[in-house]
This record gives C-alpha cells, sequence and structure tokens, in this order.
C-alpha cells in the first residue's frame, strides 16, 4: 500500500483512471478488475463502464455503476464480446497506462469474469493470452533497446549512471577502480567475476566486475555481461520479480572485443542463497511449509516463461532469499542477472533448469520431494514426470558433480 494517495481525476473530463502512469497501487488494480468483472457478469457493456468517472478515497477504489444493464444473448456471442473489448481497449484512459499496467488489469479483469463462466466464454485463455504476448513482445525489444543504447566510443569507455549523468565515465571508473582497491567487504571473488561491496559518490552500492574470457571467443564478440545484466535488470523490473535495483554498467572496451566491465547495484536486504537457507531449514519445515516453499520456488520459473524470460543459469546459489522474518509476498530475488535472456522457453531450456537446480539442491532432499516439485510444471511440460525425463536429470546432474570435483580436487 502506498504511503501517499494516487492521482485522481479531478474532473469527468479526464481521461486518466487513478492509477494511470507512474507508480500505482496494485490493490487497486485488484479493485477495479473485480468490479469490471461484476459488472460485465450482469450484462453492462464494457464501452459503457467510463473510468474517467472511477475515484480514489482512504486507498479504496470507487466506480459508479453506469445504468440500466444491456443484456448479451445467453451464452453471449464470443464475437460480440471480442468487438466490445476491442473497443474498451482502444479507450484513452486504457492507451495512456504503462504496458505493464494494461496487461495486469485486463489479466485480472479476465480471470474475474472467467469465475462463473469459464467454460463458455474463455476470456483469459483468449483476450489475455494476446496481451501477454503483446507484453513478451515489449520486453523483447525493450531488451534489445538496452542492448545497443550505448555504442562502443572513441575514449574507449562506454556505459550508462543514473545516479548523476553529469559524471563522466571516465572518472566513474576512476572511483570504481578506488573502490575495489578499498572495498567495505568482498562478497564474492572467482576467476572471472568479483563482486565487492563499496561506496560511489558517498552512496553504498554493489558492484560487479567481469573480466574478459580469452578462451571463450564467441563470447569476446558479444556484448559484455555487464551490459546484459543492465539489460536483464531492467527487464526484470517490468514485472513482478525481484532483482536488485540497477544503477549503472560500464565497459572498457578493448577495440572491437569486450573488455573489462562493470555491473553497478544497489545493496539487497538481508538475505542469502536458497541453497545455503534449505541446508540450514529444510529438516525443520513441516509438510505443509515445505509444499508451500515448493509452490513458491516453482513460481519463481513460471513466472519468468510466462513473460517470456529465460534464466540460463538457475542453480539456487543464483537465487536468493530475504531473511525478513515479515516475508513478502515475493521472498526471493534473481541475481546473476547477465543470464536473462528473452525468449520463449523451449524443451531444451525447461531441461537446463531442472537439472541446474537439481544439482544444486541439498543432499537432505529426498527423490520424492524433487518428483513433487517436477509436478507443478505438467501444465507447461506434460512430460516433466516422465520416466526419461528423470533419468535424464538424474545422470546429467551426476555428470556435472564429477567435472566439478575434478576441476577443484584435480582429480
Amino acid at each position: 500500500m502506498l504511503d501517499h494517495p494516487l492521482p485522481v481525476a479531478s474532473s469527468q473530463d479526464e481521461h486518466h483512471p487513478p492509477f494511470a502512469g507512474g507508480e500505482f497501487d496494485y490493490n487497486l488494480l485488484i479493485q477495479a478488475a473485480s468490479a469490471l468483472g461484476k459488472q460485465c457478469q450482469e450484462g453492462v457493456p464494457l464501452t459503457s463502464i467510463k473510468p474517467n468517472t472511477w475515484w480514489v478515497e482512504h486507498h479504496n477504489l470507487h466506480i459508479p455503476y453506469p445504468g440500466a444493464p444491456f443484456r448479451y444473448p445467453s451464452p453471449p456471442h464470443r464475437e460480440d464480446v471480442e468487438q466490445a473489448f476491442s473497443e474498451y481497449r482502444n479507450h484513452p484512459w486504457l492507451r495512456s497506462c504503462s504496458t505493464l499496467q494494461r496487461f495486469r488489469l485486463l489479466h485480472l479483469f479476465s480471470r474475474a469474469f472467467d469465475l462463473p463462466k469459464t467454460d463458455i466464454l474463455q476470456w483469459r485463455k483468449i483476450l489475455v493470452d494476446k496481451e501477454q504476448r503483446h507484453f513478451q513482445k515489449h520486453l523483447r525489444q525493450y531488451y534489445a533497446h538496452l542492448i545497443n543504447a550505448n555504442p562502443p566510443s572513441d575514449s574507449g569507455v562506454r556505459g550508462n549512471w543514473i545516479r548523476n549523468e553529469s559524471l563522466s565515465l571516465q572518472d566513474l571508473v576512476t572511483e570504481i577502480h578506488h573502490s575495489f582497491l578499498h572495498p567495505i567487504e568482498v562478497l564474492k571473488k572467482g576467476k572471472r567475476a568479483t563482486l565487492w561491496l563499496g561506496t560511489l559518490q558517498g552512496e553504498d552500492v554493489v558492484i560487479k566486475k567481469y573480466e574478459p574470457n580469452p578462451r571463450a571467443w564467441r563470447r569476446s564478440l558479444e556484448r559484455c555481461r555487464a551490459t546484459r545484466a543492465w539489460a536483464g535488470a531492467s527487464v526484470l523490473l517490468q514485472t513482478r520479480l525481484s532483482v536488485p535495483e540497477p544503477l549503472g554498467w560500464v565497459e572498457i572496451t578493448l577495440g572491437p572485443e569486450a573488455g573489462t566491465s562493470f555491473f553497478i547495484t544497489k545493496p539487497l536486504p538481508p538475505s542469502e542463497t536458497v541453497r545455503v537457507w534449505l541446508r540450514r531449514e529444510w529438516k525443520q519445515m513441516s509438510p505443509q511449509q515445505r509444499c508451500t516453499f515448493r509452490h513458491s520456488l516453482r513460481k519463481q520459473f513460471q513466472d519468468l516463461y510466462a513473460n517470456g524470460l529465460v534464466h540460463l543459469d538457475s542453480k539456487l546459489s543464483n537465487l536468493r532469499i530475504k531473511m525478513d522474518p515479515d516475508s513478502p509476498s515475493n521472498p526471493f530475488i534473481w541475481t546473476d542477472l547477465e543470464d536473462i535472456r528473452p525468449q520463449r522457453w523451449k524443451t531444451r531450456t525447461f531441461l537446463r533448469n531442472l537439472y541446474q537446480m537439481n544439482g544444486s539442491l541439498p543432499r537432505e532432499i529426498s527423490e520424492e520431494e524433487r518428483v513433487n516439485f517436477l509436478k507443478g510444471f505438467r501444465h507447461i511440460f506434460s512430460f516433466s514426470t516422465s520416466p526419461g525425463v528423470k533419468r535424464y536429470i538424474i545422470r546429467v546432474t551426476r555428470k556435472r558433480h564429477r567435472r566439478e570435483l575434478r576441476r577443484q580436487c584435480g582429480a
């Protein structure tokens, strides 16, 4: 719930609803969708519902009844309903909403309208699927725009810093190097990436440094990983998935090849990786708590797929869980955002996510619990619990574990 009242139309001539433009209250969307669904169930045509007459009082949305209802034939012809919806969708107030706001409203509205008549109209399937495809297209275009927004410059430095646009990139790189030499805390250090908590212009930030990999010649010809992390975080912010808030990125180019790059975000709230959390909490959880956790974790992947996004490295060390005792509705935070891609999920990607996650689960989790997790994907992948899929996941997981042992122990 917002701490301040949302903008309200001052006159009926204005076409903006209470939640159009800028920050909005998601609870108002739920109220609006429920009211729209109820009125349509009673026979009110969509074109007679005027959102410019809505008002907000004490965080509650008030929608006046438009008058005598118009009765569709019983059951209504789908062509008539689609025609009315098409006219309503082009209403100036709905066009003034952002793509995400419009998609959320139509999704909730269709679900409310379908509730008593699911087998008759199937609004959610017919109409919201169109909106979902439109939203996925918007995310793909937005991702491509962010990737190509800052072409290489003659100075050898390119990037974006939203905190202070007057600060030159050269000065920003100087501050980043100083922060690297005097970090507050080194969070993670690897061969090709280093993550630390530092200070930039008096503000605490988390910086991830990516080193180029001379052996991966394909990656050297792609956009740098900091650019992809910036685009992936910005795209995920368009959805309801939690990510570190991006502040900027910088790349020091080496001619046509990708060079050292830096991705800068706000510090995360108190959290730890899901793998570490499971090792400590799993044995103490009741069967009901385990079921709730499986559902929440599975929903993270389902939401990615629903928005036309995939994460190419979905092991549980790349997914963090907030330590707030008053856990919000979405306690997870995605990291390693350079692996976010706006592409349609495929069987190969789904299986890859499964064996990455299966290999990062603690040993305390039994095979039965792992299979129960797979069952929730059957409406997307009907083969997810087939014996062949389970054998494949087990085989690939063992192969990956042996490779990691040889890499770390020299076996």
